[in-house]
């Protein structure tokens, strides 16, 4: 056998075949290519061949994340990241500003290295400890995930879950935006498409909806919130791929039922505004619908009932009136990306910009101060006089705060700014930091957040944990 191989190592092979075979690779590579990008922007010509070959793109990162995640046991877990700033484990919570701190607490999701899971915590912010954590079963909840027709094959809601690996769904399971109840229970979802869970204040299983749903979950009411989700998945096409219709939906908060949904595509369209969606090469994500907003108060600019809306991939926020059916104003930019709008008063409504280019790698440039070290701001967008101001530039003034996606913002008064941008949750005025928290896994990493809240001390009624008496 040496031999052989011997021999075929000492073969001679022309000049001219070398060529030959060097021009064939260069051809399959260009009609690889070509493959590629046709199944990427939704073509089907090519079949289960085009999806080989984006997955074969796709390796090399793959193989990165493998070896960035394969170096740190807590990083398997998908959501913990190593600390890069020196911090004492027990400082979760770092003050910068005593005089100016106001205490309040926390509602977050983050890794515990007890469950080796992540899972939802309170947090007192005025007396530095925990007072209650949600802990949920993933393999218990993702059991009965459905799969949907897409015309072309079946996928399961979120592609992120792996029903043959419960060990696999168990780390990447992650509860988003938990919105705390009355009563104690939490309603999160756990990625971003996935479906729509209640725990009790125990961490018992409530109801479970298996529909589409990521990002922003807001509360109504008592009985009812409201949910983003994609509301339809290659229903009246055939391209082999998601097509994403993202919409918003009225949920029952005691059985977890849809009360009523709606296209952001029709919405759009029915007002005109289709240029923004059929105006652009084709996308499966066009829409990126990452806030559903629902405005609870009359005043001379909104109406209740009326719902804000941002859409990332339109860089693009607006303000809907459903009993109408009317889309009220529409404003793209000069925010890119964003997320997370929110009402204000007084026809003054603010949005996280990421500002991050969404078709090229890098950053927004700010043309006023372009030597400015972050280009993600706290846009406040005052619809009365069409004025829009960024007045945290100074405490956001720092390359830790560029996002290129992701991240909530709350402002507080129109003076203080709390923002969750993953790896940190902050608190500001618009002169400084005033306090930071993080959520320490182990002497040298930090969890990730997803779309934490906080609560001023007046906000929240913690009367229900004195009443709760779990097993």
């Amino acid at each position: 056998m040496f031999s052989k191989i011997e021999k075929l190592l000492t073969l001679k092979i022309s000049l001219r075949i070398i060529i030959v075979i060097f021009l064939l690779f260069i051809l399959f590579l260009i009609f690889f290519s070509g493959v590629v990008r046709h199944t990427v922007i939704g073509g089907n010509k090519f079949g289960k061949f085009g999806l080989f070959a984006e997955s074969v793109a796709k390796f090399p990162r793959d193989i990165g994340i493998i070896v960035n995640r394969g170096l740190n046991r807590y990083l398997n877990n998908m959501s913990v990241i190593p600390l890069k700033d020196k911090i004492n484990e027990t400082a979760e919570l770092k003050i910068y500003n005593n005089n100016k701190f106001s205490g309040g607490y926390l509602i977050f999701s983050a890794y515990s290295s007890d469950y080796e899971a992540n899972i939802v915590y309170l947090y007192d912010l005025n007396n530095k400890k925990y007072l209650w954590k949600w802990v949920p079963d993933a393999v218990e909840i993702l059991k009965n995930e459905p799969l949907l027709s897409t015309g072309q094959a079946k996928y399961q809601l979120n592609i992120g879950w792996n029903a043959d690996d419960k060990n696999y769904s168990r780390r990447v399971f992650h509860p988003r935006h938990p919105l705390l109840m009355s009563d104690g229970s939490i309603i999160f979802h756990p990625g971003g498409g996935a479906p729509l869970v209640k725990l009790s204040a125990c961490s018992e299983i409530d109801w479970v909806n298996y529909n589409f749903f990521h990002h922003s979950i807001e509360k109504i009411n008592e009985d009812k919130i409201m949910a983003t989700m994609t509301s339809k998945i290659n229903k009246n096409n055939n391209i082999g791929k998601f097509f994403k219709d993202d919409g918003y939906a009225i949920v029952d908060s005691k059985n977890g039922k849809i009360l009523k949904e709606e296209s952001i595509i029709d919405i759009l369209i029915d007002n005109d505004y289709e240029h923004l969606v059929l105006g652009r090469p084709f996308s499966t994500n066009v829409i990126h619908l990452n806030d559903s907003q629902p405005i609870l108060i009359n005043d001379n600019y909104v109406k209740e009932g009326d719902i804000a809306f941002s859409s990332r991939h339109l860089s693009t926020v607006f303000l809907y009136r459903p009993t109408d059916k009317k889309i009220v104003w529409l404003k793209s930019g000069p925010w890119l990306g964003q997320h997370d709008i929110d009402y204000l008063g007084e026809g003054i409504f603010s949005i996280y910009g990421n500002n991050n280019y969404l078709n090229m790698p890098g950053y927004k440039v700010d043309k006023k101060n372009p030597n400015a070290k972050n280009a993600t701001k706290l846009y406040l967008y005052d619809t009365k006089n069409n004025q829009i101001t960024t007045p945290f530039e100074k405490p956001m003034n720092s390359v830790e705060f560029n996002r290129e996606s992701s991240g909530t913002q709350r402002v507080i008064d129109k003076n203080k700014l709390f923002m969750d941008i993953d790896f940190s949750l902050y608190f500001m005025d618009k002169e400084e930091i005033i306090w930071k928290f993080d959520k320490l896994v182990g002497k040298s990493n930090k969890s990730w957040f997803r779309w934490s809240t906080y609560f001023d001390n007046k906000e929240i009624d913690l009367d229900w944990i004195d009443k709760i008496k779990c097993k």
